[in-house]
């Protein structure tokens, strides 16, 4: 029997600076902050505070393209 990945459907990420790189600070199920029209729109978390849009994961193309990740940076 193979293993796979479970297939968690789309998240929100949640990072910011460390000493030494990049640490995660939170992950949240599903987009509950949308998709930013561009990188860089501002948005406010609950519990963690004003963070920027520093990336969209897709796949596919075209009218089958998803997203499966927004990340946000902490300001």
């Amino acid at each position: 029997m193979s293993n796979y990945a479970k297939d968690l459907g789309p998240m929100t990420t949640v990072w910011k600076n460390g000493p030494n790189g990049l640490i995660r600070v939170k992950t949240i199920p599903g987009l509950p902050y949308g998709v930013p029209a561009r990188l860089g729109d501002p948005v406010y978390i609950v519990g963690v505070g004003e963070a920027i849009c520093s990336g969209i994961s897709k796949s596919g193309t075209g009218q089958h393209e998803v997203v499966n990740e927004v990340r946000f940076m902490l300001k």
